[in-house]
Parts: C-alpha cells; structure tokens; sequence
C-alpha cells in the first residue's frame, strides 16, 4: 500500500517535471522565434541601409569605435575621421541629433545628413552610441547651383534692365524735352506717339523684371503708413486720361467706415491696383468702370474693379492669372500686351497675404475683387478714419447707368442727404423735389445748355459740371456754379457742394503724378528759368551721350549752371578741385560709370568732406537699375535720392527746384525721391 502510493505521488512528480519541461520547451521556442525576428529586422535594416549606401557604425559613450558596416569603412578607413559624437547624446537618454556636416573622407569632401542616436549594445549590454550618415553631396550640390543660378538670374535681370532703360532714357526724356517747345499740332501728336510707345516698352520691361524678381523669391514688402483713399483716387485719376480717350467714364468709391491710414507697401499696393483698372480700361469698350474700397470679410479692405468689357467664361476666369495669359488670343486679338499684370498683381497679393479672385460671364462686363489684412494706424487712442460729413442738400446725377456712376453716387451720399441718378435731364424733371431743401445737379456739358438754364432758375438750384479730365482749364459752361474734374476726389466733391450752400468757387484737381508706365499728357510742366538768383552749381556725372545730353539741357531750361564729367574718378576730383571756388551745390550722379563707379565716387566724397569739414552736398544718384538692393546700395554709400532711369524729367525737375529753394534740409537725414 505505501509503495503504491509512493509510485502515485512519484508519477505525478514525473508529469510536473513533464508540464515544466514543455512550458520551457514553448518557451525557448519562442524566444528563438523572437531572436530570429531580430536578427532578420537587423538584416532588413542591414540591406536598406546597404541599398542607400548609408554609413553605420557603433560607438561606446567615449567615442570608441565597436561596429562599422562595409560603406563606413570604404569611407573612413580606420574611422578616426568619424564626426565626434554630440555631447547632448551622452547626457539625454533615447535621445539623437540630425545634422548635415562636411567631412573630409577617403573619397574627398562630401556631405553626410548624420544622425546619431543612443542605443544599449546587444552583445554588452552597455549604452552606445549609432551613427548613421546618408551621402548627401548631390542634393548640397545641386542647392549651391540653385543659388548660384539665382545669383547669375539676378546680375542678368540688373544687367539686361540697365541696358534696355539707358535707351528708354534717351528716347522718353528728349521726347519730353521736345514737347515742351513749339509745336504745330501734328508734331506733338507724332511725338505722343513716340512717347506712348516708348513707356509701353518701359511697361513691359518692368512687368519683366517683376515677374523674374518674384519667381527668384527676390521681391520683398516695404510697409509704411499709406493714405488708402488718396491711393485709391490717384488710381482712377492716373488711368482718366486713357479711359476718356477711349469714350468710357471712370470713377472712385472709398468707404469711409474703412481706415484712412493704413500699413501697406503703397507701391505695390499702386501697382495691382494700376493693373487691374487698366486691364478693365483696356477690355470696355463702351460704359464705364469703377474702383472701390469697401470693408471686406474678416477685417479686411477689399478692393473691387468693375467693368462693362465682354466678360469671360467659367474658362477664361480659371486661367486669366497666369503668366502670359491673353484671353483674345489669336491673330486677330484686339488688345496687346505680353499678358503679366494680373499675373503680376496675384503674386503681389499673395506677398501680402491677401486673396485675388473674378466674377464674370460672357457679355456682362467683369469685376475683380482684392481682399486685403491692412491693419490701421493709429494717432494715440485713435484710429484715423475718413470723415463721414452729411449736409443739408439734396443731389441729382445725370448720366449714364453703369459701375462709375454708382460709384460716383457713392461718393456724392457721403456728404448729400438724398442722391438720385438719372440718364437724363429730362426725367430728373419729373424727380420729387424736397422741400427746403437746396437741390445741386450734376451733369457733364451738354448741348443743350438753355435747358439746364431753364430747369436751374430757381434760387436754390445749382449746377455743377462734371468734366472729363482732358479738358481745357479755361472752358466753362456760362450756366454753371462749378464744375469738377472726372473722377472726382471725396474731398473736392465736399469742397464744390459746400459751395453751392454759399457762394459758388471753382474747385480745380490735383496735378496728376504719373506712375509706372503711364505717360503725362500735355507739355511738360517745367519751364525755362535762366539768370535765377538761387541758380545752382551742378556737377554731372554721366558717361551716356544721350542722358547728358537730356539733363543738360533741363538743368539749363531751368536755370542752373552745370559742370560735366564722365566717369567717378573725375567726379571725384571735380569735388575737390572746385572747392577753393565754392562747392556744388547739387551732384548727379549715375551709377554705372568706366574707370570709377557711381557707388565709389559716392563713398569716396563723403570720405572727402568727413576729413575736409566741409559742408555734406546733396547726392542724387541716376540709375537704370530698377532692382529694390540697388536702392538700399545707393542709400548705404551716402547718397540721398535715387531716381529711377528713364528719367521722369517733370519729377527730376521738382526735385532739382526743391533744393534750390531749400525746400530740403541737406543736412537731416536722407530722402527718397
């Protein structure tokens, strides 16, 4: 009996050892199975880093080398090359450091994307180090030949601008010149030819250069606080001349709930604007366009250029912003133009972080919506806004349904209590009339003048002419209490209906300053001034014939007295020979010269007065570079102005008169003409 228990407790002892021999078995199986894993992960790993041709190698936390792969090896030999390893590894656990370096290896200079990255070392146990470095040299390459590229792109746009405007120079300003003599009529029309043809080629030239400076990431924003309605009214006025002369009205609305100050580049801003007002110009046949600002979405300004042109499909809407894009394309396409303004101005707006989109369809005209993030400037606790003025009177505008006389209407509501529209004078007759109210009409010159006369007889109606800009100053219509320019400005239109509450004054526009690619109508506005009291001495430095030949003759039209050189050096030595005799009192200076640069001479006379003590003479420096670092090179030499070739001789005139009657301190700070 005991026996058999024994046997019992003995077999049963035997199946334990049994169980447990098998759960090891299971075990161990798997932990093969684990270990294989591991080793075939190692050998993918292994084979990936193989087929990149990656370097691997193991260090311990003192940089001992205790595993390399074949690449490392080809490429460092016995390792004593091997980047060091980044001290942060040692100190962070699981941690690792990407970087690309240069390391002289055994097959030259090449640039590894390394990474290192703390491990425990499989067979030790111990903490390691794993390096790992892809061979990066290409792609460092190809990235030095981008921005070498880029480098090269950028001389040659500089170099291909300067070369095309010195011509350009000569052809716009002796035009100019010429325009301001004596003329019969045929050859001023000649010569506004040649003008409006020489500043389409200046156009394109720049919407060039423009293109190339925004693809090369070259352009950058100049931000200052900008005057939106004055911007947006020097729009619509700079393109009248063109749209008058094509038969259709154009006008200006600024919403005077918007900021009147904002932060804007407002030469770029100008310039999307110019494109878009001149592209609708371009493309309307008959009726009108309009230019407004008005609060958008989110905060934003939104500007809105609306025209009756033909419209577009779904198609030409989806591709009018690209590049090069003519949407009456084709041999027998109306308008020209190499097609980069709205390419142009969608870049633009994108720098501005703002959206540029169209709505349109065939034969309903088109209109081009900006929205814009311009945020306000602020005079202390106050944020400047256009003055919203509502007077006691009531206002009638004849003329032709369309975007430029809502526009226009829009204007006349800021400041009038009640506004109507009418095509007709006619139907303004049959108009309820509020009574009390002083009643202003508002009409472009008709022929029927008695009629106006007859439906103005009442005390306390007036009537206020509306002109297209290219008309004379001195016609007037006899019936009128005054008359404004179109498109009219917010501040004249208030100006002209206080007026008609009072005595009636006349209200001429502002001189309109002509901007890119635009030509000035009419003679040029300087005229010739010789034996002046306050006559300059002006030294010239100008190595093209043709430029010297354009602003010698403008600085003697207007009465000063210059000294020529031909190059820096000489203009250098000018400076300090004519200072026993008096120094100058204006310099000139172009910016590409032989023998001595403009930038050098500069630097070189400020040099001179600095040791000398003498008086700091005024620089303006006179380049076809166009680029926005040829500005900020000229201003870091020492000169105060920079004009841009070609010359706009009206503005070179301003300026050069601006010094004469010391209208510019010299001696604080720098401008920028």
């Amino acid at each position: 009996m005991p026996n058999r228990k024994i046997r019992a407790e003995q077999a049963q002892e035997i199946q334990q050892l049994r169980l447990r021999n098998k759960a090891l078995a299971d075990r161990l199986e798997a932990l093969e199975d684990q270990s294989w894993e591991v080793r075939e992960s190692e050998e993918v790993h292994r084979s990936a880093a193989l087929a990149f041709g990656d370097v691997v190698v193991h260090r311990d936390l003192g940089g001992k080398l205790i595993m390399a792969n074949d690449r490392a090896k080809a490429c460092f030999g016995d390792t004593r090359i091997l980047p060091q390893i980044d001290n942060a590894i040692n100190a962070q656990p699981n941690s690792q450091h990407v970087r690309d370096i240069e390391i002289d290896t055994l097959e030259g200079q090449r640039w590894y994307s390394w990474c290192d990255m703390r491990i425990r070392d499989h067979e030790t146990g111990e903490a390691a180090i794993r390096s790992i470095g892809r061979d990066i040299t290409a792609h460092k390459q190809a990235e030095q030949l981008a921005e070498s590229a880029s480098a090269t792109k950028s001389r040659f746009l500089a170099m291909v601008s300067h070369e095309m405007r010195t011509p350009l120079n000569g052809i716009l300003g002796l035009t100019q010149l010429l325009k301001s003599t004596s003329l019969t009529p045929a050859q001023y029309d000649h010569l506004a030819g040649i003008d409006t043809s020489g500043r389409s080629l200046l156009a394109l030239v720049e919407d060039l250069l423009d293109t190339a400076q925004i693809d090369a990431g070259h352009l950058v924003l100049s931000k200052k606080p900008t005057d939106l309605q004055r911007l947006l009214e020097d729009v619509a006025e700079l393109l009248a001349h063109r749209a008058h002369g094509r038969g259709i009205m154009i006008a200006s609305f600024f919403d005077p709930s918007l900021p009147k100050i904002v932060q804007a580049d407002p030469v770029r801003l100008k310039q999307v604007l110019v494109n878009l007002v001149g592209n609708a110009v371009k493309f309307t046949e008959t009726g009108s366009v309009a230019i407004e600002a008005q609060p958008g979405h989110d905060g934003r300004v939104q500007f809105t250029v609306t025209d009756t042109g033909p419209g577009m499909t779904m198609d030409e809407c989806a591709r009018v912003f690209g590049a090069f894009v003519q949407t009456d394309s084709g041999a027998a396409r109306k308008n020209e133009g190499a097609g980069l303004g709205l390419s142009i101005s969608r870049e633009l707006v994108n720098l501005m972080d703002g959206d540029i989109s169209v709505e349109s369809s065939p034969g309903m005209g088109s209109r081009f919506l900006v929205q814009l993030p311009l945020e306000a400037v602020a005079d202390g606790d106050l944020t400047l806004q256009a003055e919203a003025i509502t007077l006691a009177i009531q206002t009638i505008i004849v003329g032709e349904a369309g975007p430029a006389l809502a526009a226009l209407s829009k204007t006349v509501g800021r400041f009038s209590k009640f506004v109507s529209t009418v095509p007709t004078l006619g139907v303004a007759r049959n108009l309820k009339i509020e009574d009390g109210l002083p009643l202003v009409i508002m009409a472009q010159t008709t022929p029927c003048e008695h009629d106006i006369a007859a439906f103005i007889s009442a005390p306390r109606i007036s009537f206020i002419e509306l002109r297209l800009a290219q008309h004379e100053p001195g016609h007037k219509n006899e019936t009128a209490s005054g008359w404004l320019n179109l498109p009219v400005r917010a501040s004249s239109m208030e100006r002209v209906l206080r007026d008609c509450l009072g005595a009636n004054v006349e209200v001429a526009m502002p001189d309109l300053v002509p901007a890119k690619g635009e030509a000035p109508v009419g003679p040029a506005k300087f005229s010739a001034a010789p034996n002046r009291p306050n006559s300059l001495l002006v030294l010239l430095a100008e190595d093209n014939p043709i430029n010297t030949l354009l602003a010698t003759s403008l600085l003697g039209k207007l009465g000063h007295r210059v000294v020529h050189v031909d190059n820096g050096a000489a203009a250098i030595a000018a400076v300090k020979t004519q200072q026993p005799q008096g120094q100058f009192d204006l310099i000139l200076m172009d910016k590409h010269m032989p023998e001595c640069d403009g930038l050098t001479a500069i630097r070189a006379i400020r040099d001179h007065e600095r040791l000398s003590q003498t008086k700091r003479a005024p620089i303006v420096v006179l380049s076809a570079d166009a680029l926005g670092s040829a500005q900020r090179e000229v201003t870091e030499a020492g000169a105060d102005s920079f004009l841009v070739k070609p010359l706009d001789i009206d503005r070179l005139a301003t300026l050069i008169e601006q010094y004469a009657t010391k209208e510019i301190d010299q001696n604080a700070g720098r401008s920028s003409a």
